[in-house]
């Protein structure tokens, strides 16, 4: 498991006053970035989502936490264990072969989302990861 950070999405402030919200296969984070100015990162389509408290978080052993930043996550345990459960529950779905494993560390808050893709708006910019084809 390695966090990577993303190219494209403005550095997170430290105290960014995430707000979440989800609807049908869309799940949207809302949060200040740096020059608290909102963000909004918008993960379609999600399949999983986990918010853990500051106080209760830990990353495995090894495991550099990338401050400030979205970040995918490659190697994912969540993922390949969300993706066995789908294969004994549908042997035949293959939609978890395109999720990614996104993270968030958001102030009190660390936001994990399992999507094909993240989109990301800002008065900086917009952009996509990864990019539509």
């Amino acid at each position: 498991m390695r966090l990577e950070p993303l190219e494209g999405p403005p550095p997170v402030h430290e105290t960014p006053s995430p707000v979440l919200s989800k609807e049908g296969p869309r799940v949207t984070v809302e949060l200040d970035d740096a020059r608290l100015r909102r963000v909004r990162l918008i993960f379609t389509p999600y399949q999983a989502l986990r918010v853990t408290a500051a106080d209760i978080f830990q990353l495995p052993d090894g495991v550099e936490m990338v401050p400030r930043q979205v970040a995918v996550v490659t190697d994912s345990p969540w993922l390949a264990e969300l993706a066995a459960v789908l294969k004994w529950q549908d042997p035949n779905a293959t939609f978890m072969e395109r999720s990614q494993h996104f993270f968030i560390q958001a102030g009190d808050d660390y936001i994990e989302v399992a999507a094909w893709s993240v989109a990301w708006e800002s008065d900086q910019g917009s952009g996509r990861y990864p990019a539509a084809s």
